[in-house]
């Protein structure tokens, strides 16, 4: 493109333009909120020379020059760069688009929305239900003045059920969702989860502090995730704060341990041939049987740690990041693994797991959703609950076992996750 060509001595340049066009139906309290259908557009600009980028960006049509002029005014006071764009590359086709969303009308997704909605209604009137169908198509095209020249296009349907229970000033939320690129109408299993765990939750039973086997459901295991991939980040090890920064080829973890990111998963929303750098995805094992690996690497931190990059490039300046994480399940269902426990709590929602130093490898929550097992048995929700248990130790002393159910979720970053069940977690309460 001309942009790329008319450039300064000694610089170089990107252009990344996607093109969005979304379909949302959103139903709030029990009530039709929101319909929509919308098209929008964004080109990012960004500059590198005298081993400074910087960048700018515009959502008009044509604003691609302005943009550059932005960028280059900008390079001076840019945060340092020593690395060169990526060259020419052969893009691999990875499946990401359902050509029948087109097809799909807001009627049809209005209806779809409407029998979640009523689902729930017409299960317990007192619910505020919440029902969404989300449907979109984006195209991606990256280009740069080194000769990388890529594009590529995915589409995303999502839909999304639950609803909050108020009793005094008792207030239950419980919410489900599925995320793929491919259309799928039948969501009755959606429904019928969280109504079973609307049932399981009337019942409110007492829980006395101490340590217990506890199951995390996949979506809580994200954040029990999030010191490993954390310390797996090359711009933390880059400067010198992840305590795995010397680590690698060492075993730290229990065997049954291996991460996975793969970014060339099928179908998935968060998949994509190149990162946003222009960088190649692939598949890396983080972590391979406790060992840690390989890390998560873009192209400044690639640069400064003199290794390859990993086609883990962000936007935005924040360091490497995974596309879909793996943890591969055991052999166990989980009925089983419930039907083991004398005495300990499942964990299905949390407040405040994301927050904390990773690095520490602390993860500690309020229980949002918990209940308790006695005698192989779910016997009630518990409340007013917190968990607390170091991700370090807990991967490497106090792992029971994996389930063989797996969760798979997608969408800026995705994961595909077993239930993990820990022992000697520490609950505490404050009654």
């Amino acid at each position: 493109m001309k942009i790329l060509q008319d450039l300064p001595d000694g610089m170089q340049a990107e252009l990344h333009r996607t093109e969005n066009e979304t379909k949302l139906v959103n139903f709030s309290n029990s009530e039709l909120e929101r319909v929509s259908d919308s098209q929008h557009q964004n080109a990012t600009v960004r500059v590198l020379g005298d081993a400074k980028v910087s960048s700018a960006q515009s959502s008009r049509p044509g604003g691609e020059d302005k943009a550059m002029k932005q960028a280059i005014s900008a390079l001076p006071y840019g945060s340092r760069a020593g690395y060169e764009l990526p060259p020419a590359a052969e893009v691999p086709e990875i499946e990401l688009v359902d050509r029948s969303l087109d097809d799909v009308s807001v009627r049809q997704m209005l209806q779809i929305a409407d029998d979640l909605n009523s689902s729930l209604v017409s299960y317990n009137p007192r619910i505020k239900a919440a029902a969404s169908v989300g449907c979109g198509k984006s195209t991606i095209h990256l280009t740069n003045s080194n000769g990388f020249d890529g594009s590529y296009q995915k589409t995303n349907w999502e839909v999304f059920v639950g609803g909050r229970l108020i009793d005094g000033d008792d207030m239950l939320s419980i919410y489900e969702s599925r995320v793929s690129s491919s259309f799928c109408s039948d969501y009755g299993d959606l429904t019928e989860e969280v109504i079973d765990r609307f049932d399981k939750a009337s019942r409110i039973v007492p829980l006395e502090p101490g340590a217990y086997p506890v199951i995390f459901a996949p979506t809580q295991v994200v954040f029990l995730m999030r010191p490993l991939t954390a310390c797996l980040s090359g711009d933390m090890v880059a400067k010198g704060v992840s305590p795995w920064k010397d680590k690698l080829g060492e075993k730290l973890l229990d065997d049954r341990v291996t991460l996975i990111d793969d970014g060339t998963l099928p179908m998935q929303p968060s998949s994509a041939p190149f990162d946003r750098e222009g960088v190649l995805t692939g598949r890396n094992v983080l972590i391979d049987e406790g060992v840690p690996s390989q890390l998560l690497l873009d192209l400044q931190s690639a640069e400064q740690l003199g290794m390859q990059p990993t086609g883990n490039g962000s936007a935005g300046g924040r360091g490497p990041m995974p596309h879909h994480l793996i943890l591969p399940p055991g052999d166990r269902a989980l009925e089983d693994m419930v039907s083991d426990i004398d005495r300990g709590v499942i964990v299905y929602g949390s407040m405040g797991a994301w927050a904390g130093n990773p690095f520490s490898g602390s993860v500690s929550g309020t229980i949002s959703l918990g209940f308790k097992i006695e005698d192989g048995e779910i016997t009630g929700r518990i409340k007013n609950c917190m968990f607390s248990v170091n991700a370090f130790e807990a991967f490497s002393e106090s792992i029971i076992e994996f389930t063989s159910d797996t969760e798979t979720k997608s969408m800026q970053v995705g994961f595909t996750f077993p239930y993990v069940v820990l022992d000697d977690v520490v609950i505490s309460t404050n009654r």
